[in-house]
């Protein structure tokens, strides 16, 4: 989403700056699984909608997420997280959850609801005087051929 060619945000828990960590547990969760601490996430109703953003030690996973159990505080995502958590970490890995509608709180923010097809936007600037982009690619990159 762009407004005058400025890249906006998605709507974030917790906001721009801050993160959350998991919780470190020594049962295991398998790789496509994290604990979350008391009070940091809820099960929204658009979980379809929403991803993690997990932080490693140089990169990062963006992953959709499954379910959330609150009573467990765990949070399953549809496929693996794909790097080992905590490896090279002197502390617990961090992450923060886009594409929620309460993480619509800050001027320039946006949330796309695509069960409903409602795009929300929280504008930092006059859209009556603005041109506002929502790029959409039906295909990023295809591979063809045999092996």
């Amino acid at each position: 989403m762009f407004i005058d060619g400025r890249r906006l945000e998605r709507a974030r828990i917790p906001d721009r700056g801050k993160t959350f960590s998991i919780e470190r547990t020594k049962v295991d969760l398998g790789g496509s699984a994290i604990k979350f601490l008391e009070g940091d996430i809820k099960k929204w109703s658009n979980l379809n909608d929403v991803e993690v953003v997990l932080f490693h030690s140089w990169n990062e996973s963006r992953l959709p997420i499954a379910d959330i159990d609150e009573k467990e505080r765990i949070i399953s995502f549809t496929g693996p997280i794909g790097f080992p958590l905590g490896k090279y970490m002197s502390g617990p890995n961090q992450y923060y959850v886009e594409n929620v509608m309460e993480g619509l709180d800050q001027p320039g923010e946006w949330y796309l609801d695509s069960r409903a097809c409602k795009l929300y936007l929280y504008p930092d600037t006059d859209l009556n005087n603005s041109q506002l982009r929502a790029p959409v690619v039906n295909q990023l990159i295809l591979l063809e051929g045999n092996i």
